[in-house]
């Protein structure tokens, strides 16, 4: 098994896996410059009066809840009614208001994080358990499993040893290992920026962070993100089984993956949806604080997904994803 895993690693050594690291580094930083360029708008606001309960309280100014008078209405429960929308409606204004500073104190924490070598990871974490690690993942197995159907040396491969599912689970193991060797890259790149950011975005005192927090931020979402990875992969070695070339492989793999993620649009089905599994498994929000998640989110009116909803899913997604290329795999006719 090492020396199969070996040898689908050597394969690595081409113009794809290059390409595909120069993108996922090119969107990481971008990604990261804009974060720290927004966050560094809000810094100001965060650090003042304004941002606290009182300092909300004073800007939204006293409630302006007209009398059944003022109305021209008789006491009685139609006047009643409008008061009570009027409470309702300048309610809604203080919420609104306390949500958006605890936006901008979120974001400005994130960016002072990813200002942490050590932290930068949050932001890789959230790219590869996203749609482009998906794409990243989906190029992989298109050059490295789909394309050896395309230039007919799949026959070959299998020569040196026979039994497929060995060779199944080398390319998926390869597979992740590369995954996760652009993810460290990432990372690395991330990393070099923040030293670039301090200076460039430099955070009052109070906002920055330490290496133990920086850390404690960014290591659960790495570690959570390789299972997200490991379920891309297991989809893009199900599409190279199924259509037996590179192209192919991309196309179904992508193309399933964002009708998959569209049914969180679809209220019945937003719970089957692998958005939203993944959105409860890193714990993505719709506030805008995972830069770089390009997730569709979860629609208003629907309930936040759990952590346990969204690792069951994923599991069962790799399960049964294993499963099904195994069975079709060892099924298939490689000469023809």
């Amino acid at each position: 098994m090492i020396r199969l895993v070996r040898a689908e690693l050597r394969k690595a050594a081409r113009p794809l896996v290059g390409a595909i690291a120069l993108g996922l580094v090119l969107a990481a930083a971008t990604f990261a410059w804009q974060q720290q360029a927004l966050a560094n708008q809000e810094v100001g606001f965060v650090n003042s009066s304004l941002s606290t309960p009182e300092g909300i309280a004073a800007s939204a100014g006293q409630p302006q809840i007209p009398t059944c008078d003022q109305l021209g209405l008789p006491p009685g429960p139609q006047c009643d009614q409008v008061i009570a929308r009027a409470r309702e409606a300048y309610q809604a204004q203080r919420d609104a208001m306390t949500h958006q500073a605890d936006a901008y104190r979120a974001a400005v924490h994130t960016a002072a994080v990813q200002q942490n070598p050590l932290g930068a990871g949050q932001m890789a974490a959230w790219m590869f358990a996203s749609i482009l690690g998906a794409i990243a993942v989906f190029l992989l197995a298109a050059g490295q499993f789909g394309g050896e159907w395309t230039g007919g040396t799949i026959a070959t491969v299998l020569t040196q040893d026979s039994r497929r599912w060995r060779l199944l689970a080398a390319k998926l193991i390869s597979l992740l290992v590369l995954a996760e060797g652009l993810l460290l890259l990432t990372w690395a790149v991330l990393a070099a920026l923040a030293f670039l950011f301090q200076s460039q975005y430099s955070m009052p005192a109070s906002n920055q962070v330490s290496a133990a927090e920086a850390v404690a931020v960014a290591g659960p979402l790495l570690a959570r993100s390789l299972l997200v990875t490991a379920a891309f992969c297991v989809l893009g070695v199900l599409a190279a089984v199924i259509t037996r070339n590179a192209l192919g492989t991309l196309l179904l793999a992508l193309g399933g993956l964002i009708i998959w993620m569209a049914l969180v649009l679809i209220h019945p089905l937003v719970y089957v949806s692998v958005g939203y599994w993944v959105s409860g498994w890193m714990g993505f929000t719709n506030d805008g604080f995972s830069s770089g998640q390009l997730w569709s989110g979860v629609p208003s009116g629907v309930s936040q997904p759990t952590e346990l909803l969204g690792l069951v899913g994923l599991v069962a997604v790799v399960l049964v994803g294993v499963v099904v290329s195994t069975i079709r795999f060892q099924r298939l006719d490689i000469a023809a």
